[in-house]
């Protein structure tokens, strides 16, 4: 156990319940600042109702949770909305806002009440902007972008908040992989450059093995695995959590460990096996 004055995020025998039905069951981690893992696991494990207990959204029934030692019920909304910044699945906007007024956003908490942006917030506008690529994106309504640009200009308006902590929720899960890549190393810069703390939640085991030295495995609201990418994709434990049969190697090239679903059907006898007719009506 680390000692809490160096923890980032602390989350101690947390449960939560949504509706009555528990989600989150004792639950148990902490983060040093800088740190980057992964939370893993099938639908319904619980993994975004931690990032949600994480920015004060869903309250615990039971347990703690601390942010840089403070308890986060103690934290009032600003300034939570200055420390940890989210970077979802997907941002809709229904205003065609232009690229830079959308990044300007970020600078929502640190705005005094009807204040206008002062030259040291469009300054941080325009360093995020560069460190994501978006500058020459600027004038575009975001709602004209691509999914690419778009995840870009998102995480250009989290990384405006200036925050400690960043919250991913599968936010590389509708891009290609060329996409992919790129939002994941600019996260992974502003990790190195920064020291931000990145919690990302993920259904790509390999990308999460690949950008992160920790990953925590949850099944039922509760981690079962945490430690390095070795250890926690072990083939008995990825079978028993998500039901079903899988290889895990290990790439030569890199040196990560690359987890794939093995065959289940024998190609030869594929489509030969049965002639099914199926009658169906409303």
């Amino acid at each position: 156990r680390m000692d809490r004055m160096t923890t980032a995020i602390c989350v101690e025998k947390v449960s939560a319940e949504y509706d009555g039905r528990p989600v989150l069951e004792n639950l148990s981690f902490e983060m040093a600042p800088g740190e980057v893992a992964a939370l893993l696991g099938p639908n319904g494990a619980g993994k975004t109702t931690v990032l949600r207990v994480l920015t004060g959204l869903v309250r615990p029934v039971r347990g703690a949770v601390r942010l840089f030692d403070r308890d986060i019920a103690a934290v009032p909304a600003r300034e939570r909305a200055r420390l940890v910044g989210v970077i979802p699945q997907e941002l809709q906007v229904a205003m065609p806002f232009p690229v830079r007024e959308f990044v300007m956003m970020g600078r929502t908490a640190s705005l005094g009440r009807w204040a206008p942006p002062s030259a040291k917030d469009r300054q941080v506008v325009d360093r995020a902007m560069a460190y994501t690529d978006t500058t020459d994106l600027k004038d575009r309504p975001v709602s004209e972008l691509s999914g690419g640009e778009k995840q870009r200009a998102v995480v250009a308006m989290v990384l405006a908040q200036e925050p400690r902590i960043v919250l991913m929720d599968e936010a590389t899960s509708q891009l290609d992989m060329n996409h992919c890549i790129e939002v994941m190393q600019i996260v992974e810069r502003m990790n190195r450059e920064e020291n931000v703390t990145v919690l990302m939640v993920s259904h790509d085991l390999n990308l999460s093995a690949e950008f992160c030295r920790r990953l925590l495995l949850m099944e039922r609201g509760r981690i079962v695995a945490d430690g390095a990418p070795a250890s926690v994709l072990a083939e008995d434990l990825l079978r028993k959590v998500y039901r079903c049969d899988v290889r895990v190697q290990k790439n030569q090239a890199t040196g990560a460990v690359v987890v794939s679903p093995a065959r289940r059907l024998a190609s030869g006898r594929s489509g030969r096996v049965f002639r099914i007719h199926v009658i169906a009506g409303g």
